[in-house]
């Protein structure tokens, strides 16, 4: 189903340093040299990168090897710079299972990596051990970090016409592909984003905590989704209720390996409390269909978020066999848009009538403990 988790424990961080031709470089990540770090694609410069030889590192020992440096990472920057007809200067780094491309910030992508391979491993393991069916990848995930907001913006609007203004980073199940941006420990106010613009993406509440914190709960909730729709567990271009993408993408933002991102789940918690307490929480009649959150109040956009998270925890926690059908059923519908009514009885089909079920709701969110 995947690899053992000990196969994340491969250290991405040790390649930081590695170049192709002065050492021998581990084929876990493969990192552009640093002297391409201003690539812009001009063909005769890819050529030459595409036919320099480099030296890789198998079980122990070194060999030559004349294939291309970093196929896959110089692939999708061909790939990425044709479809928006502008030239990025990209960097790339390729691990076992994603290619993330970045402007040359190494220690981001070597961190970033690091999070992908252990988030991947992580993710079969969580649904393997659940009973849900899943697929291997059938190639490595991209994901595109911007230095500038810029470049954000005009990659995201050139590429599917999105206006991601109010959004720091988000899966796109049209290009399926990842992209944010680099974010500082005080990044501007963001703009109010043009009605109807939803796209899947991560809503972190601030916390007033590290950047690197929110980076890091950024990047496991976007991994998360783009794994479930690469694994079958969800399905490119079939219409998701909002509980479902942004809680299971949510539920994965706590990252074992780093006991500071339960910080994050926290955030989560109390807001969901906080909305049980004065009653704001939307019932599951209307939840359970419910497929966007709209983006111009962001005090409900965070409340949206934190009862996405303590649904679907709570639908896995105690429903876990009538949400496998559920996701099974819904990964086995064609695409395209489908009624209230329709969704309605999808959910009901699996779990049941929704006033048991709103109970129970409610009987778990009176037993959630307040953290600190």
């Amino acid at each position: 189903m995947g690899k053992s988790p000990s196969s994340a424990v491969r250290s991405l961080a040790v390649v930081v340093v590695a170049t192709v031709v002065a050492g021998a470089m581990p084929v876990a990540a493969q990192l552009l040299p640093a002297e391409d770090t201003s690539l812009t694609l001009g063909r005769s410069r890819l050529l030459a990168l595409e036919n320099r030889p480099r030296t890789v590192t198998k079980g122990g020992g070194a060999e030559t090897a004349t294939t291309a440096i970093s196929d896959a990472g110089l692939d999708e920057i061909q790939q990425v710079c044709s479809e928006t007809q502008t030239e990025y200067p990209f960097s790339a780094l390729v691990t076992d299972n994603f290619v993330l491309l970045h402007c040359g910030n190494d220690p981001w992508a070597a961190s970033t990596g690091n999070h992908l391979e252990r988030t991947y491993n992580r993710f079969y393991t969580t649904f393997k051990n659940a009973g849900f069916s899943l697929k291997r990848l059938e190639g490595r995930l991209t994901w595109i970090c911007f230095d500038n907001t810029d470049d954000y913006y005009r990659y995201a609007w050139r590429s599917e016409r999105r206006d991601v203004s109010a959004l720091e980073g988000y899966y796109s199940a049209q290009t399926n592909r990842v992209a944010l941006y680099e974010t500082s420990p005080a990044p501007p106010a963001q703009a109010a984003p043009a009605p109807g613009t939803v796209v899947t993406a991560s809503a972190s509440e601030p916390l007033g905590a590290a950047p690197q914190l929110l980076d890091a709960a950024r990047t496991t909730h976007e991994a998360a989704h783009q794994l479930a729709f690469n694994t079958g567990l969800q399905r490119r271009g079939v219409m998701y209720p909002f509980w479902l993408s942004e809680g299971l993408a949510t539920a994965f933002e706590d990252d074992p390996a780093d006991p500071s991102s339960s910080s994050e789940i926290a955030a989560r918690r109390r807001r969901l409390l906080d909305a049980r307490a004065v009653n704001t929480l939307i019932p599951v009649s209307e939840f359970s269909i419910m497929t966007r959150i709209p983006l111009d109040d962001m005090g409900r956009v965070y409340d949206g978020y934190a009862q996405a998270w303590g649904f679907y925890t709570f639908l896995f926690e105690k429903h876990r066999s009538e949400l496998n059908h559920y996701v099974a059923r819904l990964q086995s519908l064609a695409p395209g848009r489908r009624s209230p009514e329709r969704m309605r009885r999808e959910f009901t089909d699996s779990f049941g009538p929704v006033k048991p079920l709103e109970k129970q709701w409610v009987e778990y969110l009176d037993g959630l403990e307040r953290v600190p």
